[in-house]
C-alpha cells in the first residue's frame, strides 16, 4: 500500500507542476521549495511518518529575540480561526527558527487544483503576516 501512496504523491506533484508550470517536478517531489506568490512553499511526504497524507509548508519568515509578542498572539488567533480538525496551523521550525504555515492534505482525494488553492491560501497567510508585522522579524 505504501508504494501505491508514494506513486499517488508523485503523480499529484507532477500534475501540480504541470498546472503551475514548474519546470522540475523531481525537485518538488524531493521537498525543495518553490515560489508561490513570493512565498517559499514546499510539499513534504514521508511514506513512514505520514503515509496517507502530504504536508504543504509555507515559510513565513524568521523570528528573532526582537519578534514582537503581538505576532505570537496573532499566530495563536489564526490557528484557532483556521482550525478545522485537520491539523492546519502555524508553528516555528526547530531547524531554522522560521514561522511556517502547515496544512495536511489527504492523498486519496487530492487534486492538482486543490493543491494550488491550498498553496495560494498558505501564501496569502504569510503575506498577511508580513503586512501586519512589517518588522524584519517576519521578513525574509
Amino acid at each position: 500500500m505504501e508504494n501505491h501512496l508514494r506513486e499517488q504523491f508523485e503523480k499529484l506533484a507532477k500534475d501540480f507542476c504541470a498546472l503551475v508550470k514548474l519546470p522540475d517536478p523531481a525537485q518538488v517531489i524531493a521537498g525543495q521549495a518553490f515560489d508561490a506568490n513570493g512565498i517559499d512553499c514546499s510539499l513534504n511526504y514521508d511514506d513512514v511518518l505520514t503515509g496517507d497524507r502530504l504536508f504543504l509548508f509555507a515559510d513565513c519568515g524568521p523570528t528573532s529575540p526582537t519578534t514582537p509578542p503581538a505576532l505570537y498572539h496573532e499566530l495563536l488567533v489564526r490557528n484557532f480561526g483556521n482550525f478545522n480538525g485537520a491539523g492546519i496551523g502555524f508553528g516555528i521550525s526547530p531547524k531554522n527558527g522560521h514561522i511556517f504555515y502547515a496544512e495536511p492534505i489527504e492523498l486519496a482525494s487530492a487534486t492538482a487544483d486543490q493543491l494550488l488553492k491550498t498553496c495560494l491560501f498558505a501564501a496569502q497567510q504569510a503575506q498577511e503576516l508580513h503586512q501586519k508585522f512589517p518588522a524584519a522579524a517576519v521578513k525574509k
